[in-house]
């Protein structure tokens, strides 16, 4: 999973990510959303790294395990995140790195908080507040200024998905399909697909020659 910018303020999150899922040669094999959220509990997810960590732990939220809240989730999330991580190892060899990230409000809160999960950390949570901007990937020595609008913010996942293009052979990640754009508040979520990337259309041929090309080998 590739491109996630997030410019989180104390009463709301604007989440953006594109929709590019590659294998792990890095040829494209469909388009996803890749924010979920979840109003039984006031917030949202995302995820940058293994798609299959991501996608797992959000079925386990969908479909078996509702805490309150974010903060409830917490409690449970770090041991649940490994647990997901050893088992796909054991089916699928060796994962590559996985942040998870959460964004909701406490209940009773009128504050957005964040919790991160890396698998380089053993998913020990990390909590923030208040007013800040991330985008990922964001390559070594690149420096930006916090984006203001939907222009200026379309510019900048342009400018990564080229600068990760130059670095693919230095750990750069494949860019592409439709940018969309979630916005969380305390008690609702809104989701608009703001910018389509000018290969869409090579790559979902691309995707379908794939897809022919392993029905054939099946």
């Amino acid at each position: 999973m590739s491109i996630l910018l997030f410019d989180q303020t104390e009463t709301d999150v604007l989440l953006i990510t594109d929709t590019l899922v590659v294998d792990h040669d890095d040829k494209p094999t469909m388009f996803q959303h890749k924010v979920w959220t979840l109003p039984q509990m006031n917030m949202a997810i995302a995820a940058t790294g293994t798609a299959n960590v991501a996608l797992t732990w959000r079925n386990v939220l969908s479909e078996s395990f509702s805490p309150e809240d974010i903060e409830g989730l917490n409690d449970h999330a770090p041991a649940a995140l490994r647990a997901i991580s050893a088992h796909l190892a054991k089916e699928n060899g060796p994962l590559g790195r996985t942040t998870i990230y959460h964004f909701g409000f406490p209940t009773g809160s009128h504050k957005l908080v964040r919790y991160i999960y890396r698998s380089q950390n053993n998913f020990e949570p990390e909590r923030f507040e208040g007013s800040q901007f991330g985008a990922k990937p964001a390559p070594p020595g690149l420096t930006f200024e916090r984006p203001e609008g939907r222009e200026e913010t379309i510019a900048l996942a342009e400018r990564l998905r080229d600068e990760n293009v130059h670095r693919k052979d230095e750990g750069g990640v494949p860019i592409g399909g439709d940018l969309f754009a979630t916005l969380v508040t305390n008690g609702s979520s809104q989701t608009v697909r703001w910018h389509r990337f000018s290969d869409y259309s090579d790559t979902r041929y691309a995707m379908s020659s794939f897809a022919a090309k392993e029905a054939n080998i099946c």
